[in-house]
């Protein structure tokens, strides 16, 4: 399990990139994570960790527990992954 707080920890497992720029609860800033998409709000952790927790199989009240975030930022995040996998399917 790994959160990716700071600046290490991202994980890439060579997936779809989602276009996390229409994500209403993440932003891409040059000064954090190298413009990573982070969360808007505290802690600005990559939004790619916690999708990569949920594909590893984590629910969401595991990864917000253990990522110390409101279960709604990881809902929010598997929803709109879910959403972005399905547009590219068909």
């Amino acid at each position: 399990m790994e959160c990716g707080h700071g600046h290490h920890g991202v994980k890439s497992k060579g997936k779809l990139s989602l276009a996390w720029s229409k994500f209403d609860l993440a932003m891409a800033d040059p000064r954090y994570l190298h413009g990573a998409p982070v969360f808007r709000e505290a802690p600005r952790m990559p939004v790619e960790a916690v999708l990569d927790n949920l594909d590893d199989g984590m629910s969401p009240d595991a990864v917000a527990h253990a990522c110390q975030i409101d279960v709604r930022l990881v809902v929010g995040v598997k929803q709109f992954a879910e959403s972005q996998r399905f547009a590219y399917s068909v």
